[in-house]
C-alpha cells in the first residue's frame, strides 16, 4: 500500500510538471505573479537589477550590471549587514548603519568584509582564515605581511621558507649535562632513568670509529629513511653537543694548566741543581 501511494504522489508529480513546464518564474507576495517569460526586476529610481531591503546604499542585498555604480558601491552583487538603534527623548528615532558582507568586483575579486577587494579574495579583520582541513597552494607560494607590505613569512613554490623570526618550543632543555658533571646525585638520577650519561674523551672516540656519527645524533641513513630533519629536536641534540664540548675544553684546560704547573716544577729543580 505504501509503495502505491508513493507511486501515484510521483505520477501526480511528473503531470504537474509536465503541464506547467512553461512556468519560469514565480513571485510570491501580495500580488503573485505566474510567468512563462523570463523574470526581469527592475528596481525604479536607480540602475540596479535587484536591491532587496531598500534601493541605492540602502539596499541589503544588490545585483546590478557589472562596471555600473548603484550608490557608491560597483557592481556586480554585494550583501551587506544592518545595525539599527533607537534614540531619543525628548526627539525619538532611529538611525541605520551599514557593514559590508560580501562582495564580488566586475573584475571578480571577492572580498569577505570589505567592499574594496585588492586581490582576488580579500578578507579583513578578526581571524580572516581558519582552517580545519590542509592549506594547499599549487604552482605558486604562501606569504604573509605586515601593515607595511613586508613580507614576515614566505614559502615559495620550490619549498624554500623564509620568515623574520622562527621560534621552536625545546623541552628539556639539556642543562642536565651541566648538572650530571657536578652533580653526583642528579649525574645518577639521569643515568638511571636513561636520559643522560656522561662519556669520556676516549668513550665518545671508540664509538664515532664503530659508528661513523655522535652519540645520541641520528646517523645519515636514518634521516634519508625519514626523509626530514626535526629542526626542534636537532636544535636540542647540537646545544647537548656544545655543552659536552665546552667541559671536555674545560677539562683539557685543567689538565694543561697541571702539565704545565709540573713543567715549571721540573725547570725549577734542573735550574737549582
Amino acid at each position: 500500500m505504501k509503495h502505491a501511494s508513493k507511486m501515484k504522489t510521483i505520477a501526480f508529480l511528473a503531470i504537474s510538471i509536465l503541464n506547467f513546464h512553461n512556468l519560469l518564474a514565480q513571485w510570491s507576495g501580495t500580488n503573485p505573479l505566474m510567468t512563462s517569460s523570463n523574470l526581469n526586476i527592475q528596481s525604479p529610481g536607480n540602475d540596479a537589477t535587484l536591491d532587496v531591503g531598500g534601493g541605492g546604499d540602502s539596499a541589503t542585498v544588490q545585483i546590478t550590471t557589472p562596471w555600473v555604480m548603484n550608490g557608491s558601491y560597483v557592481g556586480p552583487f554585494r550583501i551587506r549587514g544592518t545595525n539599527t538603534v533607537l534614540y531619543g527623548p525628548p526627539s525619538w528615532g532611529s538611525s541605520t548603519t551599514y557593514f559590508p558582507l560580501f562582495c564580488v568586483k566586475p573584475n571578480g575579486f571577492v572580498g569577505l568584509k570589505t567592499e574594496t577587494p585588492s586581490e582576488m579574495l580579500t578578507l579583513n579583520g578578526g581571524n580572516a582564515l581558519t582552517l580545519n582541513g590542509n592549506f594547499i597552494a599549487r604552482n605558486g607560494s604562501f606569504r604573509t605581511q605586515n601593515s607595511a607590505g613586508i613580507t614576515n613569512f614566505k614559502v615559495d613554490g620550490n619549498g624554500l621558507l623564509i620568515a623574520r623570526q622562527i621560534d621552536v618550543h625545546l623541552d628539556p632543555i639539556p642543562d642536565y649535562v651541566f648538572h650530571a658533571a657536578f652533580d653526583k646525585d642528579s649525574a645518577a638520577h639521569y643515568r638511571n632513568i636513561g636520559l643522560y650519561k656522561p662519556m669520556t674523551l676516549q668513550e665518545v672516540e671508540a664509538y664515532v670509529q664503530a659508528n661513523r656519527h655522535l652519540p645520541g645524533i641520528k646517523s645519515a641513513a636514518d634521516y634519508q629513511k625519514t626523509g626530514s630533519i626535526n629542526v626542534g629536536e636537532l636544535q636540542l641534540k647540537l646545544l647537548q653537543k656544545v655543552e659536552e664540548l665546552t667541559l671536555y675544553n674545560i677539562q683539557l684546560m685543567k689538565e694543561i694548566e697541571e702539565l704545565n704547573k709540573k713543567q715549571a716544577e721540573l725547570k725549577k729543580t734542573i735550574t737549582t741543581k
